[in-house]
């Protein structure tokens, strides 16, 4: 009787310890304790075993980034300059006079894509809007755009140009007849595919190659002596020879 008696008087004074502690801890009475769920328990349960937690890296602009991308091999410096270039057969389907300029026209010219390219030439000296229109001519395709006047031109045309009697001459450099819209060129005697835009432009390939640009004295388009070529013949300026090209 008196062991009962003592167990009985144990679990009162545990009873009563417990309810004070749930007094100075603010808790109910009787309340099951709240256990941490979702997110709150993951990054809990993180701290509790020690596990680091994942950052992600960021980039200048605090950005998180991502996994980096492989990067493109870069152009080899030892393709001739020449090829760098994506010249084309292409044909002029319209054609106007920029507005605020007494130099400029502007083109759509099929080069073969979905759609034509603007373009805008400085040759209103030298041609009207009659012999523009329909022209067959030779496109330089991968250059980056640039504004000219009001508009962003896509490219440029391919001119020769010399004094003749103390005159200055420009004339498209011609496609043979037979060639197809959309062509593009190839380099006698030398290999290689064209570069992206971005590349030419930082590697300053067009201003590399204009030196070599000629006619030859058969009127026959050439860099560096190298023929300009489709599977319809070479290229040729209409009436100019032993001149420079640009």
């Amino acid at each position: 009787r008196s062991l009962s008696r003592l167990g009985t008087m144990a679990l009162k004074l545990l009873d009563d310890l417990i309810a004070e502690l749930e007094m100075q801890l603010g808790v109910a009475p009787g309340a099951e304790p709240e256990m941490p769920t979702g997110a709150a328990a993951t990054n809990a349960s993180a701290k509790g075993n020690g596990a680091p937690r994942e950052k992600k890296k960021k980039d200048k602009s605090g950005k998180a980034k991502g996994k980096a991308k492989a990067a493109e091999p870069p152009p080899s410096d030892d393709q001739p300059l020449i090829t760098r270039l994506d010249i084309r057969v292409g044909q002029i389907v319209e054609v106007w006079e920029v507005e605020g300029s007494d130099k400029l026209f502007g083109e759509k010219i099929e080069v073969g894509e979905d759609e034509p390219r603007v373009i805008c030439s400085g040759l209103r000296h030298f041609y009207s809007l009659e012999q523009m229109q329909d022209r067959r001519i030779l496109v330089f395709c991968n250059l980056k755009a640039r504004k000219m006047g009001d508009i962003k031109s896509h490219g440029m045309v391919l001119c020769a140009e010399k004094q003749v009697d103390g005159e200055r001459r420009v004339e498209f450099v011609d496609p043979p007849a037979d060639a197809a819209v959309g062509e593009r060129l190839t380099f006698e005697g030398l290999e290689g595919e064209p570069w992206a835009p971005n590349a030419v432009a930082k590697k300053k390939v067009l201003e590399g190659v204009f030196p070599g640009l000629r006619v030859n004295e058969g009127g026959e388009a050439t860099w560096e002596g190298s023929r300009f070529m489709t599977s319809a013949g070479v290229c040729t300026a209409p009436t100019l020879s032993d001149c420079e090209m640009h």
